[in-house]
């Protein structure tokens, strides 16, 4: 089968346009459009572009990671792969343990019962609750906790949070921090630095101890600056991590934006963090963390005015 496109998303830029020749449900080869044939399926607008992979998604289309049940998470899933989202982390942010191991049974349900048609789920993505005070963003300061051992176990006490825990966002400056990075890692769970006050030797012991990511750079962190680069100093210049960053243009400015992918190269990482009034009308409000979220002014915000999420799907981030 072949798929002509006008334009394509190849090695980090447009170009076009092109023909895509796919042999055994994958990639054979990239063709000249002259190439199409008879059994050639035509797009007469948009681009066509690798599947895309959002690491980072609260919820979306009105449907909250934390509190939807399978059938909404499918519902989710089904409406990202619309845009283009092949692959995503649900992810839930900072709640009572027993709240986060009842989010983790409905998305382990989900993931056991995946119909085919749907935006594949790995796993999930726990935003928290070890996440630094100074430092905590939309996340509710009575709920964060500190990573010590005992606190792991209680959280890794339930089977469907071992299951499905997949990546873990936690401050490696917190007491206990950098042995936690050490112990998830060592059960196969990602880890990443973000709501930390972190400066630069924090930061790179939590990279030495296994952290691989870093959670939404210049947000709820630190700001970089010239003699304390901070997190967002190491997320740019550490090679070990990869840069996730929110690509909305409201959370990071666009230059901003522009100076991380330069800096960070292959290992920056575009990501929605979007909370579940992301694709509704603007004045849309839910529930997201323990308070309100409202769609104003092109992101997610509490009632204050802060920002709490983003609005975008990924798909939107890229272009």
């Amino acid at each position: 089968m072949k798929i002509y496109a006008p334009r394509l998303f190849r090695v980090g830029r447009f170009t076009g346009p092109s023909c895509i020749a796919i042999a055994d449900g994958k990639i054979a080869a990239i063709l000249d459009p002259d190439a199409t044939g008879d059994d050639a399926i035509y797009l007469d607008r948009g681009f066509l572009a690798p599947g895309l992979i959002d690491l980072h998604n609260n919820g979306a289309f009105g449907v909250d990671c934390a509190a939807a049940d399978p059938a909404e998470i499918h519902r989710l899933a089904r409406s990202l792969a619309r845009c283009g989202v092949t692959t995503f982390l649900p992810t839930i942010i900072t709640a009572p343990i027993a709240n986060l191991h009842e989010s983790a049974r409905r998305i382990r349900a989900a993931i056991d019962a995946a119909p085919p048609d749907i935006a594949s789920m790995p796993g999930l993505h726990l935003e928290g609750p070890f996440l630094s005070p100074a430092k905590r963003g939309a996340h509710r300061e009575d709920w964060l906790r500190l990573p010590a051992s005992a606190a792991l176990d209680t959280l890794l006490a339930d089977d469907a949070m071992r299951g499905a825990l997949r990546l873990i966002t936690l401050a490696p400056e917190l007491p206990d921090a950098l042995d936690a990075i050490r112990r998830l890692t060592n059960a196969s769970i990602a880890v990443s630095l973000g709501h930390a006050d972190a400066d630069a030797e924090q930061a790179s012991r939590g990279s030495e101890a296994g952290a691989r990511l870093v959670t939404h750079v210049f947000n709820a962190m630190r700001p970089l600056h010239h003699r304390d680069p901070g997190l967002a100093g190491i997320a740019l210049a550490d090679n070990c991590v990869f840069a996730c960053l929110i690509v909305d243009g409201i959370h990071v400015d666009p230059i901003a934006l522009r100076l991380a992918f330069a800096a960070a190269g292959p290992r920056a990482v575009a990501v929605t963090d979007s909370a579940a009034v992301a694709g509704l009308e603007d004045g849309a409000t839910a529930e997201f963390g323990g308070a309100p979220a409202i769609l104003r002014d092109g992101a997610a915000r509490r009632p204050d005015g802060s920002l709490c999420g983003a609005a975008i799907t990924l798909d939107e981030g890229l272009r």
